[in-house]
């Protein structure tokens, strides 16, 4: 799957005045491979827009076929409400 992470950038202050947080930016989106295909900058607010492809992400699941090894008895309690 494709990843879009988002984050803030600039400084809010607290509600007293005194203290704030600082928030970094560095939003990106990332292939199903964890490669970068997009990524914003650090020092102010970006509209950030990524082409992506779903024939990419069929093409990753047959070439790294994890779903085809998954062993869905070890985790079957996870399934439940109560084990």
């Amino acid at each position: 799957m494709y990843v879009a992470t988002v984050n803030r950038v600039g400084f809010e202050p607290a509600p007293d005045g005194r203290d704030g947080i600082e928030f970094w930016g560095s939003s990106f989106v990332a292939d199903p491979l964890g490669t970068l295909i997009a990524d914003a900058p650090d020092n102010g607010g970006t509209l950030l827009c990524a082409d992506i492809s779903p024939g990419r992400v069929e093409r990753v699941r047959q070439e790294w076929p994890f779903l085809r090894d998954r062993r869905g008895d070890a985790y079957a309690d996870l399934t439940r409400t109560f084990a």
